[in-house]
């Protein structure tokens, strides 16, 4: 084997580490500081991850979405007991300096959030 390939794999091995290094980084409990019309809410959030796909539970409801890079995507149904009604909830966030911060979406309601690991 010539000096080359030995670089060639080392490089292949430091990129598979640095990206599951990236991917268990969103696993586990998180806590989540919305912004809402309504004012500030937070969540208790927990996340399971299999490949890219995300699962887990917000409050009582059941995740569903994807992280990939870094970028995490969140679409899933929840009920609301203020609003008496099911809606799909949309989270985008970015995984950087272990906090997720981001922007959701229920039914014509939205803001920011922002998320880190609770104390």
């Amino acid at each position: 084997m010539g000096q080359p390939t030995i670089l060639r794999i080392a490089a292949v091995c430091l990129l598979a580490i640095f990206s599951l290094a990236a991917t268990e980084d969103i696993r586990g409990a998180w806590r989540f500081v919305m912004e809402t019309p309504g004012g500030t809410r937070i969540q208790n959030v927990e996340f399971t991850l299999e490949g890219e796909s995300v699962g887990g539970t917000w409050g009582r409801d059941k995740v569903k979405g994807t992280f990939r890079e870094g970028q995490l995507r969140l679409e899933f149904p929840i009920y609301s007991d203020e609003a008496g009604a099911t809606a799909t909830m949309i989270v985008e966030g970015k995984l950087e300096d272990g906090k997720l911060t981001g922007k959701w979406q229920w039914s014509q309601y939205g803001g920011t959030f922002v998320a880190s690991r609770p104390e």
